[in-house]
């Protein structure tokens, strides 16, 4: 496994953190471009997605088990981010029906402050956005290999 070469801890509000992990990930170094030909069309693509990355974010706080003291630790290697936190998957939720169950959230308080500000457009879209956001720019699929029941 590659070791990380930069390790930075965030003590701020979830609103303001969100943006300051994005702008961490988010420098030229760490987030090279991708190019796509298209015909005579090039576009580019940041390798991480702010939306992708961001849903992740949010999903972790929504979904993390509050009875286990522990941090949400976001791990950034040259081609993908890993993203874990206390407890796995969330009750009836598994690698085969990730995509089509309706999760309850572990924090229905957390998942409604973030509904109400914004942050998330209501529950259960999360995990789509980022599946469908990877497909669009032929990216790899969130691997939830690593991740356990509850």
């Amino acid at each position: 496994m590659i070791q990380y070469t930069a390790c930075k801890e965030f003590l701020l509000p979830l609103f303001i953190t969100i943006d300051k992990v994005w702008d961490y990930i988010n420098q030229p170094a760490s987030n090279p471009l991708l190019y796509y030909n298209d015909g005579s069309y090039i576009f580019d693509i940041p390798s991480f997605n702010k939306e992708v990355i961001g849903e992740a974010i949010l999903n972790v706080c929504c979904h993390r088990s509050m009875l286990i003291q522990s941090d949400v630790v976001i791990k950034q290697y040259l081609d993908s981010i890993t993203i874990t936190n206390a407890g796995g998957f969330p009750s009836g939720v598994d690698m085969n029906n990730i995509l089509t169950v309706n999760s309850v959230p572990r924090s229905k308080l957390m998942s409604e402050v973030l509904q109400k500000t914004g942050l998330v457009e209501r529950s259960g879209q999360g995990v789509e956005k980022m599946f469908y956001n990877c497909i669009m720019e032929g990216k790899a699929l969130p691997d939830y290999s690593g991740t356990d029941s509850y």
